[in-house]
């Protein structure tokens, strides 16, 4: 292979990875349809393939493009209909297959690789200005794929700048020596780039960034242009950096409640641990003023829920980690019954409806961690209350003096022979899940008029603010303590990574009642969320218990427990973990296999030398030749059929001039020793042997790879076997007398 050939074949292979490296993310960013690694690949091979054969023939693309252009001016001429139909067809095979644009959008970035590495003199700096002018877009449009493309593309470039530094020295050699010192070239670089992307890879990741408040106000001060970068990230950040609040994402409007209901999907925390499905606190108010929900000022030191004990076999405990990304607020989320609140520099306080708060705005991308309990199972939870009323929680049934009274009539006459606030709230949860339209565009609240009552005798559609506005303010009416509370319903699936991706649209309202004796328990007025009632029953459901009706089962994360499991995958799990086990003993069984022939071959090896070393210098002289002859024709320096002994010194000698060694007098020298009969070998010969031996095994080396080298010698055992037949000292010293007899004769 010639070096112009070595180069042509170095520069495809930039050029397939660089376009694979670019076409990527560049389609993901035109909203074409992700293909497979392999695909892409033979896409921008078949591209390259192409390329190639339009150079070899230059004559036949312009003869096609020729051709091409006569038959459609021909069928403009005679038959515009057909043409008119033809381009049409193409055209619509080519909106409704996104392969197709996929297709020129590759073989277009491989031509512009191409051409760049071909035709172009300065392609590092061109190519250096092509991947700033690209990526760092792409990566502000929220094109993921970008990243990784990146990666990659520098990976590339650094190659071929460590390419086109090594060829000023290798150009100016020629045969062996360059093959060589190119060869060598490719095995450093290559392991090199290998090593700094395994070190990237395997660097932890969930390492926080350093804050460093104070350099990074100075750069916003300094860099104001810095805040709109990757495509205004601003404006996708919702929050004030004060307390969450449900209209910031869409939810009706600052003022009052209602309003059209806006889809906002961009996601703001990530969650991670098994709480699929489960309802996250954010603020909770209490003071109803008729058109919005008003927080209370008392505040003081957070103090964990306390988690009454009558309930406690209907829960079960959780620990979850959250994380802000997109979301500027003070307010830490938490659950019902939340015991502990980690990785906060800073005192945590809460409401007095026990929401948790700091008093500054919580860092994004800053991660906290929240543990407590969540329901399991239901129970007969009206026959647990017990207890008389509080009067500490009076504050949690005030109610405006302008509340029309036909809501409280509506609230006496659907809680009508129910006893205890858990059976009433019960009753109202299912008359407004059962009775009123989930509508995401509810009409305006009218002036003077109040919301709830606007809701239940006018509208009767909205919703989450406006079911829980309602069962809250009812519940009041018949004497039950609430609290309406906003934050997210989370998902009930995780991505591939087991993250819980929180979006706009999984903010949510809800209610808490105060149910004596068992403390304050969450209620679902809202169609289409499941309530309590979905879940296993644990205890015998008395009559007091409305029925309800069943939600679909809720699918859960693939990291949920195995309790949480159904049936079909808790009966195969054991089958599983059984597969699991044998596959890892395998894969440890096949690694001890492989180590202990290593080490079988190396303690051969070593035997080996050893045995030479006992022999005398003439046998000495001849193995170690017989060891080096393999090694030769290994490196394309073997013997030509016909060539003599003395011919074959002489070309050696030349392709190795450079060698301090003088192969042609050790060729001679080893030639009287095997033929002739006068005196022994002389010593030298015996050392000038080895270190030609050691001289070809190193060529070798260079020449195939430290790893192919490896396989060859160690697990293949295709060299360095024993010259004389055998491996075992036991073996040996009956076959080196037969050799000693055959070189008497």
């Amino acid at each position: 292979m010639t070096a112009l050939d070595y180069r042509r074949k170095f520069i495809y292979v930039a050029v397939l990875w660089f376009s694979m490296s670019l076409s990527t993310p560049l389609t993901h960013a035109l909203g074409l349809s992700t293909q497979s690694f392999f695909l892409r690949l033979v896409i921008t091979v078949a591209s390259l393939a192409c390329i190639h054969f339009c150079e070899a023939y230059p004559l036949l693309p312009g003869l096609f493009s020729g051709a091409l252009l006569a038959a459609g001016l021909f069928l403009q001429l005679l038959f515009p209909a057909l043409l008119l139909k033809i381009k049409t067809a193409v055209l619509l095979y080519t909106a409704e297959h996104d392969i197709v644009l996929f297709c020129l959008v590759v073989a277009a970035v491989t031509l512009l690789f191409w051409l760049l590495l071909l035709k172009i003199k300065k392609q590092l700096f061109l190519l250096f200005v092509l991947g700033i002018i690209v990526f760092i877009p792409l990566w502000y449009m929220y094109i993921d794929a970008a990243l990784v493309g990146a990666v990659s593309y520098a990976l590339c470039w650094f190659l071929l700048l460590s390419y086109q530094t090594g060829s000023k020295y290798w150009r100016k050699l020629s045969g062996f020596e360059q093959q060589e010192l190119r060869n060598g070239w490719i095995n450093y670089t290559t392991w090199i780039l290998f090593y700094m992307l395994l070190f990237a890879l395997l660097l932890p990741k969930k390492f926080p960034p350093l804050h460093w408040e104070a350099l990074q106000n100075w750069a916003d001060s300094t860099f104001p242009f810095l805040a709109d970068l990757r495509g205004g990230e601003v404006k996708n950040i919702r929050g004030t950096g004060s307390m969450f609040e449900i209209f910031t994402v869409g939810f009706g409007d600052e003022e009052s409640l209602g309003g059209p209901l806006k889809q906002d999907k961009t996601v703001l925390m990530e969650i991670t641990g098994r709480v699929a499905g489960q309802y996250l606190r954010g603020s909770v108010k209490k003071i109803y003023t008729g058109s919005s929900w008003q927080a209370a000022a008392e505040e003081k030191s957070w103090e964990p829920e306390e988690v009454p004990s009558i309930i406690k076999p209907y829960l079960r405990p959780v620990s979850m980690e959250i994380t802000h990304k997109r979301l500027k607020t003070n307010t830490v989320f938490s659950l019902l019954y939340t015991t502990k609140l980690k990785n906060f520099a800073v005192p945590v306080y809460q409401t007095d409806g026990h929401a948790a708060f700091i008093r500054e705005e919580i860092p994004l991308n800053r991660t906290y961690v929240v543990e407590g309990m969540v329901y399991r199972s239901r129970g007969n939870f009206s026959a647990m209350e017990a207890g008389p009323h509080d009067p500490s929680l009076d504050s949690f049934l005030q109610l405006p003096e302008s509340l029309p009274e036909r809501v409280r009539e509506l609230a006496e006459e659907v809680t009508a022979n129910k006893k205890g606030n858990y059976a009433k709230m019960k009753a109202l949860e299912y008359y407004l899940r059962t009775n009123f339209t989930y509508d995401i565009n509810p009409s305006p609240l009218p002036e003077n008029r109040d919301f709830v009552d606007f809701f239940l005798f006018t509208d009767k559609r909205g919703y989450c603010t406006a079911f829980a506005s309602a069962l809250a303010v009812m519940g009041r009416t018949v004497g039950v303590p609430t609290r309406y509370v906003q934050g997210f319903k989370i998902p009930d699936a995780t991505d591939k990574k087991g993250i819980f991706h929180i979006a706009g649209t999984n903010a949510h309202a809800w209610v808490e009642a105060y149910i004596p004796g068992i403390g304050w328990m969450i209620f679902e007025a809202t169609p289409g969320f499941p309530t309590m009632d979905s879940l296993p029953a644990a205890a015998p459901i008395y009559g007091d218990d409305l029925p309800q009706p069943q939600a679909p089962p809720v699918q859960r994360p693939a990291s949920a427990a195995k309790d949480d499991l159904p049936d079909a995958g808790r009966q195969s799990a054991p089958y599983l973990r059984y597969l699991g086990l044998f596959l890892l003993v395998l894969c440890f069984s096949l690694l001890a296999l492989f180590t202990f022939m290593i080490i079988q071959r190396r303690r051969q090896l070593k035997q080996m030398f050893a045995d030479l070393d006992e022999l005398p210098p003439r046998l000495q002289a001849a193995a170690y030749y017989n060891l080096t002859l393999p090694l030769l024709h290994a490196i394309n320096l073997g013997k030509i059929p016909g060539e003599t002994p003395l011919e074959y010194s002489r070309r050696i000698n030349r392709q190795v001039s450079d060698w301090k060694l003088d192969f042609q007098a050790i060729s001679a020298a080893l030639n009287q020793t095997l033929y002739s009969k006068e005196g022994e070998t002389a010593a030298q010969l015996v050392t000038q042997m080895k270190a030609f031996f050691a001289v070809i095994l190193q060529k070798y080396m260079v020449s195939a790879g430290k790893f192919a080298a490896f396989w060859e010698i160690y697990v293949q055992k295709k060299y360095l076997n024993h010259p004389f037949g055998g491996p075992q000292k036991k073996t040996f010293l009956p076959r080196r007398k037969k050799f000693w007899d055959l070189l008497q004769k």
